[in-house]
């Protein structure tokens, strides 16, 4: 009886895992601060993470490339200071926010600065935005950064597929972002620590199992 009782307890957890597994994703931020670097990098076309994937691709009728770049921890352009932001590597790159999974999210919300974090005096300029939406169509907005330096917040909450923006008339039409908030989008990969949790339990089930089969009948 005893060994009924544990076995059932033990199948519960097992069972828990695997549901907290299957939840719906929650709000995830991308931070970018695991890029976190001391010297200013080309970090590549692509990011990813909580199942969500960043790409940046070049507009051809402005330039030929297109790459993301983090700038040094400590350099004054980064409006992270001692963290990490990403930025648009040639004028009039399009970057791509999407689900891994392709499902659809909501986009809570951005920060934005241009490339050089606001440091020159001047306009600082405006970002394009398309939003894919969720519901299908589209959506066009064009976002006006404030003639400051730092990292400006804009809210969105709007149910998307993908999301796309680039700098219009930003300082050599580039643009740095930080802080992007999403919900949903059924694409977050476990922390290790969930998998473990979720084997271990059928590990343990299995075991109980098994040694219930070599008791004697009484």
């Amino acid at each position: 009886m005893g060994i009924s009782r544990r076995v059932m307890a033990l199948a519960s957890a097992a069972l828990l895992a695997t549901s907290v597994l299957a939840l719906p994703a929650g709000a995830q931020i991308l931070d970018f601060n695991d890029l976190t670097t001391p010297i200013t990098q080309d970090v590549g076309s692509s990011y990813e993470k909580y199942g969500f994937r960043i790409t940046i691709a070049p507009d051809p009728s402005i330039a030929p490339d297109a790459y993301l770049l983090v700038w040094a921890s400590d350099e004054s352009l980064n409006a992270d200071p001692g963290g990490a932001t990403l930025t648009t590597g040639y004028s009039g790159n399009i970057v791509t926010l999407s689900a891994i999974s392709g499902a659809a999210f909501r986009f809570d919300s951005i920060d934005l600065t241009d490339a050089f974090n606001g440091i020159f005096a001047g306009p600082k300029g405006d970002v394009a935005f398309e939003l894919a939406l969720a519901g299908g169509g589209s959506q066009a907005l064009t976002i006006s950064l404030a003639d400051m330096p730092g990292l400006q917040h804009f809210s969105f909450g709007t149910d998307v597929t993908s999301v796309s923006f680039q700098g219009l008339t930003t300082l050599s039409q580039w643009v740095q972002f930080d802080n992007i908030t999403l919900t949903g989008g059924n694409g977050v990969v476990p922390e290790p620590a969930s998998w473990a949790m979720l084997i271990v339990g059928f590990g343990l089930v299995g075991a109980m199992l098994r040694r219930r089969e070599r008791l004697p009948v009484a």
